[in-house]
């Protein structure tokens, strides 16, 4: 009997060794695949950034050249393919400096002899908006980013919001006093500011010395009180 119930338990305890042995393959192979997986992420994403890569290399060397429809087109596609916020951020900067400077060749080309009023059917404020969108994405993924602000500035001026541009300059430079982008784009701005506001002083002058005229050359209310009544009296005595 006691034979019996040792084979028993010799039997029972060889059950569970061979089921926990299962259970350690399982998590053998659970492991391997996870990391398989992970491995297999992490290819991909360094394929895709490859792929962004070789366009972003492609638009930089458009914007050498001020191919600004190329550099937008390749900066537009490298986006589809980059991971990570960085290298989001980086091409959203360099798109939106591209579509400002397109911008601004098409608005410096006479509306008569230009062939090339639109990129893709819009004009040119439309991409300053773009451009404006893309400087503002990129300070939402990257806030302390102080060439992003820049971007978003230079958008801002060409779309004439120039108090708007001002702060964007200014935030920048909070991140980054030294930077000579944001200098240079915050004396730009304000140099307009203070021309519009010389421009409304003298407007407002003007204004002024217009109704100071007026009043002068108008009669009084005694005066034409007197000339009513004396002409009244005229009548008057015609008619008696």
């Amino acid at each position: 009997m006691d034979e019996e119930i040792l084979s028993d338990d010799e039997q029972r305890s060889s059950a569970e060794e061979a089921s926990n042995g299962d259970e350690d393959r399982d998590t053998d192979v659970s492991d391997a695949a996870m990391l398989a997986m992970t491995s297999s992420s992490q290819q991909v994403h360094e394929q895709l950034n490859a792929v962004a890569a070789k366009h972003q290399a492609r638009g930089d060397e458009a914007a050498q050249y001020k191919e600004w429809e190329v550099a937008v087109r390749e900066y537009t596609t490298a986006l589809r393919y980059a991971v990570g916020p960085q290298e989001e951020c980086a091409l959203l900067s360099k798109r939106s400096e591209a579509l400002c400077k397109l911008c601004r060749h098409i608005r410096s080309i006479p509306a008569r002899t230009s062939e090339r009023r639109a990129l893709y059917g819009q004009d040119p404020t439309q991409m300053a908006q773009l451009a404006l969108k893309d400087a503002e994405k990129g300070t939402q993924l990257q806030p302390t980013n102080a060439l992003l602000y820049a971007r978003q500035g230079s958008a801002l001026l060409l779309l004439e919001r120039f108090s708007d541009a001002e702060s964007a300059f200014l935030e920048g430079l909070a991140l980054q006093p030294a930077n000579e982008i944001l200098q240079a784009g915050l004396k730009q701005v304000q140099a307009i500011l203070a021309e519009q506001e010389i421009e409304q002083q003298q407007l407002l002058a003007e204004v002024r010395r217009t109704a100071v005229a007026a009043a002068a050359a108008a009669p009084t209310a005694a005066e034409s009180n007197a000339a009513a009544t004396a002409a009244a009296v005229a009548t008057a005595a015609g008619i008696n």
